[in-house]
């Protein structure tokens, strides 16, 4: 695939996540690097790095500068591939094993303000295999929730919150009342502001519907539909 390069200064990119890429050098020893701001694939236009932005939830990848395995030791026998074990908060990314005296290259997610805007944001192949690997990671995209009054709430800050929100409410959840009975409908009540099941009879303006299994044909003002000529009745009097 090779390396692509958008130019998207016009961009919110608080959009979306992206990958930021640092490079570090190992000494065979230490496990832990501090990730500086200092981002290799990525120029910001408007804002600047900010370690409050990094996503914990989701662990990127660390190579060599080529892109490959990064190892403990070049013994092919006893050596061990490297990994990410945790990004805390203060931007300390945790190696499950030390890498040797070479620079190397730590990949990890950042979430961007919702102010800041990319001049150039670089994906190649290590970042797209990243980001392939992370289906979930919708649960780190932040959404403003200032219009949110119906469905949605406050609470539900982040793309993931919102769909898990919204798929609750299929087939009668998420604030959508459950019927009991055969023939329950649903109605909104402006008391209490909210919807609700209601079961025979219904009473609207000057009529009242009281579901039947048979047809009320001898009751005044009945109506009923015949077959025969495709038709609706109302009964004006009784027999």
């Amino acid at each position: 695939m090779g390396n692509q390069v958008f130019n998207i200064p016009r961009v919110a990119a608080a959009d979306y996540p992206v990958v930021f890429k640092e490079v570090f050098t190992g000494n065979g020893s230490a496990t832990t690097f501090t990730l500086t701001g200092a981002v290799l694939n990525a120029t910001f236009a408007i804002g600047s790095w900010d370690k409050a932005k990094l996503i914990l939830t989701s662990i990127g990848d660390v190579t060599n500068t080529s892109g490959k395995a990064l190892y403990d030791s070049a013994v092919p026998f006893t050596r061990h591939r490297i990994a990410i074990s945790n990004i805390d908060a203060n931007g300390v990314v945790t190696l499950d094993y030390p890498p040797r005296a070479e620079n190397f290259d730590i990949y990890y997610w950042y979430q961007p303000k919702e102010s800041d805007r990319l001049a150039t944001y670089i994906r190649d192949d290590v970042i797209s295999k990243v980001e392939e690997s992370e289906p979930g990671i919708a649960s780190a995209i932040q959404v403003n929730t200032t219009a949110f009054g119906k469905n949605l709430s406050s609470a539900d800050d982040t793309v993931q919150k919102a769909l898990d929100t919204l798929d609750d409410m299929a087939g009668g959840g998420g604030g959508l009342p459950t019927g009991t009975t055969t023939g329950d409908m649903i109605r909104y009540d402006s008391i209490s502001g909210a919807w609700e099941t209601k079961h025979e009879p219904l009473s609207f303006s000057q009529i009242i519907l009281t579901p039947s299994v048979a047809a009320a044909l001898d009751a005044e003002g009945g109506m009923y539909y015949k077959s025969g000529d495709k038709s609706v009745y109302v009964c004006t009097a009784i027999a």
